[in-house]
């Protein structure tokens, strides 16, 4: 008896432990989204919203979520509740409802014309708090939360200049995709919709036919997650006709903001120089953007620019395009005795990539890159492998001279000099060395090196890949394998 109430007593501690743990991560996600540049304009532009005199009513009804039978316990609605709620304050609540108003539509059309439960628009809230900018340790980001290899099975782009996983229109096709497939793998059981996309499709299909009753702790805070669900909706219903919808107030914030097509590629550095635009204005006004550098071949989502700077872009907009960050200045004294050599280097072409773009991280020109490739036209493809011919300066070596030749010396070729010195009046004939051969100029060919790595649990190709500075694509093609992966 005395070992069955111990166990019953260890088990209890460690769901309560799981339970803190899930509830602090989803309190840091909510300050995270609280602190988003949407609800930063709205608490300016409406304050009276958050002075916390709207009464917000716990859940009363316990009607089922999409027909799941979850239920959480007293102890449970108190720790949720002040994940909305920190310390009684109803700002984060607020903030996360006056989202809910702008993306709600949006999501309610799509998850009905995909014939799947609408409830399943809560989804990003409780992932991230409609967060664009999410990022979290498993590469899962934007508002809903795709990992890389979910983004680019539906086609999303995903490189160095843009992640389309951060937007809202396009990021909810996809998300919407996914949850349709998941939704009739899993033959519209909701419960194992919800934990498949909160922790992982590979995890939640091997839960899903284990024969065994053995509870891991990722069992335990995959439950935590449809329970907080289920409360989450139950919240929202209860207080939806007390709540001030703030969608006309979006609205007005984003009139403040002009949208821009660009006609040539744009530095952001040039924004911030010659706009005055600070680079965390423009990250946080559009999170589709991620590089040094704006598309302007890129159109699915448009470049936003607050009113304030949008008359300097249009009167400087050529000298955007055409600045080129400043050269270092070299000291006087480092600018003489160099030489210039050449190295050739390979850069293999990713999808979305164009010549400008390539040329501008490498620092060349369109038509040098076009003659050193025998280029005909502009037109590059994926996986093409680009040579790229770099000068580089290098401080030529000092002349050779021997222990009785003056560093003035004159050294002509091979034949005899005659040198006189102060001290001595009397002509001394120096024989210079013979002229050492010329080194021919080294070229830096890439070397390749195979690494064999264990895939742990938790990876993805793009994890992987990017620990390595190679594409997910190559790790495929080398390893003959498809998306999947296993530890």
């Amino acid at each position: 008896m005395r070992l069955i109430l111990s166990l019953l007593f260890s088990t209890i501690i460690l769901q309560l432990g799981a339970q803190d743990s899930f509830c602090n991560a989803r309190a840091t996600v909510f300050q995270q989204a609280y602190d988003q540049w949407l609800v930063s304009a709205l608490r300016s532009s409406n304050p009276a919203y958050f002075k916390g005199t709207t009464k917000i009513a716990s859940p009363a009804d316990r009607f089922k979520i999409v027909g799941i039978q979850t239920e959480y316990s007293p102890d449970q609605e108190a720790k949720f509740r002040e994940v909305y709620f920190p310390q009684g304050n109803s700002d984060s609540f607020l903030a996360l409802a006056s989202l809910s108003h702008l993306y709600f539509p949006l999501l309610e059309r799509k998850l009905s014309n995909a014939k799947i439960p609408v409830e399943f628009k809560y989804l990003p809230l409780v992932m991230t708090g409609f967060n664009q900018h999410y990022h979290d340790s498993r590469d899962r980001a934007g508002m809903w939360a795709l990992d890389y290899l979910v983004a680019r099975k539906w086609d999303l782009r995903i490189d160095t200049l843009v992640d389309e996983r951060r937007g809202g229109d396009l990021t909810t096709d996809a998300a919407v995709k996914e949850l349709k497939s998941i939704h009739d793998h899993f033959n519209g059981n909701n419960e194992a919709v919800l934990k498949a996309w909160y922790i992982s499709r590979a995890y939640t299909e091997k839960w899903h036919n284990k024969k065994t009753l053995t509870t891991t702790a990722l069992d335990e805070e995959a439950n935590e997650f449809v329970a907080f669900f289920v409360y989450t909706v139950r919240l929202f219903h209860q207080n939806q006709n007390t709540l001030s919808n703030q969608l006309n107030n979006y609205f007005d914030i984003l009139g403040n903001y002009e949208n821009i097509a660009f006609k040539d590629t744009v530095n952001v550095d040039a924004l911030v120089q010659l706009v005055g635009i600070s680079k965390d204005e423009i990250y946080l006004a559009n999170p589709v953007y991620t590089g040094q550098f704006i598309d302007p071949m890129y159109r699915r989502t448009t470049f936003i620019l607050d009113n304030r700077y949008s008359g300097k872009f249009h009167s400087m907009e050529d000298s955007i395009y055409h600045w080129t960050p400043p050269a270092p200045v070299v000291p006087i004294a480092q600018a003489t005795e160099w030489i210039e050599e050449e190295d050739r280097v390979y850069h293999v072409v990713r999808k979305g990539e164009s010549l400008g773009i390539i040329a501008r991280k490498h620092k060349v020109s369109v038509s040098n890159l076009k003659k050193w490739n025998k280029l005909k036209s502009d037109k590059i493809r994926a996986g093409q492998r680009l040579t790229i011919i770099k000068k580089t300066r290098k401080r030529a070596p000092k002349p050779e001279v021997g222990p009785d030749v003056p560093n003035n010396a004159p050294i002509i070729g091979d034949s005899t000099a005659v040198v006189v010195t102060p001290t001595d009046t009397t002509a001394k004939k120096v024989t210079p060395p013979p002229p050492q051969p010329k080194e021919k100029p080294k070229t830096n060919k890439p070397k390749e090196t195979v690494v064999t790595y264990t895939v742990k649990s938790g990876d993805s190709l793009w994890t992987i890949a990017k620990k390595y500075k190679v594409t997910p694509e190559q790790i495929m093609k080398w390893n003959k394998c498809g998306e999947k992966i296993r530890p």
